[in-house]
């Protein structure tokens, strides 16, 4: 591809002509020439504009590209030749057998905030688990961060229930199941959202989810046992900290965290949260036992004796996680755990699960959670699942996932 490119002062500002044609055979590289328009151009170019150095002022604005986009011209010296393209210059370097030099996102670790962290709020100690990659980005360096980097709103009619929609209606029907008086009429209240199709099809898909809701419900209810859920503020002292919020679901003989869909490690460490604080400051009156029930499995949280030391270690990683970014994650630290302590594997058939759940396989790399924004920000030039990330996930999940009993 040849490129002719005329600025000024041949043209006012802003008004600039570029032409360009193949000017090289793409076979043996053998040169084409333009049209006869462009040649009789160039000639007048040429004759009169003549340059000082007696140089023909076509050879001056012409750029011979070259036959590969990945071509180390375009990433040179020449001025003339360039390119944005992060996959073309890797593939320059390939050629010359080198590799760009790869930066980590923190050489080390950010100095400790001014602001005083004596108190904790069990809201934050929460979220912060739900994602502590996401959670330093935009708590510490003040980032925002999509919710779904994927998720687009659609602007046609739906003619079907989307799975997010789809849980959402299913949990208000839980709810509206175990407590009536919160939400009498969820049909009417999804219908008026636009989540549900229109006419027959829109019943017909709340009504099959009305049917798996009133199952689920069926057997959250069996512990509810028709009992209203309390809540209860708390200030606890852990070492040099306190931990201050509010615990509810709380019930005579069980704290019972329920969700209608298949628990996710979040679900797991929310509740685990919530029952250490229990166990560590027992309130009276109130349990010291936890239910963890979802759609796939019910598990039992017993009285624990060691509550403050796991407290402590969680909040440790807590104010590491606010230094820096911590090789924690929601999928791939908790797949990690179930190989190697629920399913009792070895440790290198579970760095293998967690590599698999990092970077995805070759017919589900879309999955792959190395893919989510706050982690391509933090390790794209890295794959933290090492070392670190195996005694991490240790002191966080080993004490929750040994405490777990499967309820039958």
């Amino acid at each position: 591809m040849i490129s002719i490119f005329f600025w000024k002062p041949f043209y006012p500002p802003k008004k600039n002509l570029a032409i360009s044609y193949v000017g090289q055979s793409a076979i043996d590289n053998s040169e084409i020439l333009p049209s006869v328009l462009v040649c009789e151009f160039m000639d007048y170019i040429d004759r009169n504009y003549p340059c000082e150095d007696d140089q023909p002022l076509s050879h001056l604005i012409t750029r011979k590209h070259r036959l590969h986009a990945f071509s180390p011209a375009y990433f040179g010296e020449d001025k003339k030749l360039f390119s944005y393209s992060r996959q073309n210059y890797l593939a320059a370097l390939a050629i010359h057998g080198r590799e760009a030099e790869k930066h980590p996102f923190l050489k080390e670790p950010l100095p400790e905030t001014i602001e005083s962290t004596e108190i904790i709020s069990i809201k934050d100690l929460t979220k912060f688990y739900g994602n502590p990659v996401r959670y330093f980005l935009e708590n510490r360096l003040c980032l925002k961060l999509p919710a779904v980097l994927w998720e687009e709103e659609g602007d046609s009619e739906p003619f079907a229930v989307d799975p997010l929609s789809a849980y959402q209606i299913k949990q208000d029907l839980v709810e509206n199941h175990l407590n009536p008086v919160e939400n009498p009429s969820v049909f009417q209240l999804k219908k008026a959202e636009g989540v549900l199709p229109v006419g027959s099809a829109g019943n017909y898909h709340f009504n099959s989810l009305t049917r798996q809701a009133n199952i689920y419900a069926a057997r959250v209810g069996v512990y509810l046992k028709g009992r209203h859920p309390e809540k209860r503020n708390i200030d606890l002292r852990v070492g040099d900290y306190r931990l201050t919020g509010v615990l509810d679901n709380l019930y005579t003989d069980y704290r019972i965290s329920y969700r209608m869909a298949k628990l996710k490690m979040n679900d797991y460490l929310n509740a685990w949260i919530c029952h250490l604080i229990l166990n560590a400051a027992p309130p009276e009156g109130h349990p010291q036992t936890g239910l963890v029930l979802g759609e796939d499995h019910c598990w039992r949280l017993g009285p624990i004796n060691n509550a403050q030391e796991i407290l402590k270690v969680l909040i440790k990683y807590y104010f590491l996680g606010q230094s820096k970014p911590l090789k924690f994650f929601a999928r791939t630290s908790w797949e990690y755990a179930q190989v190697l302590w629920l399913k009792d594997k070895s440790c290198t058939e579970a760095m293998a699960a967690a590599n698999r759940s990092w970077l995805g396989t070759d017919y589900r790399w879309s999955e792959a959670e190395s893919q989510e924004i706050g982690h391509k920000i933090c390790f794209e030039n890295d794959v933290p699942i090492d070392a670190e990330f195996e005694q991490t996930a240790e002191d966080i999940l080993k004490e929750l996932v040994i405490h777990l009993e499967k309820l039958e």
